[in-house]
């Protein structure tokens, strides 16, 4: 019962960043999934493009609980790691106005 429980909370966690995801207007953001899935969110083609990739499925949990301080404790941990951590981190608080009423981001 309890890994059904941590399965069923990854996967609502996954599809609430999916759907705040969607949200982002400025810059092109591609997201790895643990399981392979890759989203793309933002501008295709944006001049300002970054990927992130999250290596450990707790990182949305993080996200989505701790916002900005959650974030950046998951990536000293290793839990997600970008090609271009600069452009991911401009991408995110570009689009701060549309993600930050919904969940603690940035």
């Amino acid at each position: 019962m309890t890994s059904f429980m941590g399965s069923l909370g990854q996967q609502v966690s996954k599809q609430i960043v999916v759907q705040l995801g969607s949200l982002i207007r400025e810059g092109e953001l591609r997201v790895v999934f643990p399981d392979g899935v890759v989203r793309t969110f933002g501008t295709k083609g944006s001049r300002l493009s970054a990927e992130i990739k999250i290596v450990d499925i707790e990182f949305l949990r993080k996200l989505l609980l701790q916002g900005e301080i959650g974030v950046g404790e998951a990536y000293t941990s290793g839990m997600w790691f970008s090609n271009d951590l600069v452009s991911a981190l401009c991408i995110l608080l570009l689009n701060r106005q549309y993600l930050g009423e919904r969940v603690k981001v940035l």
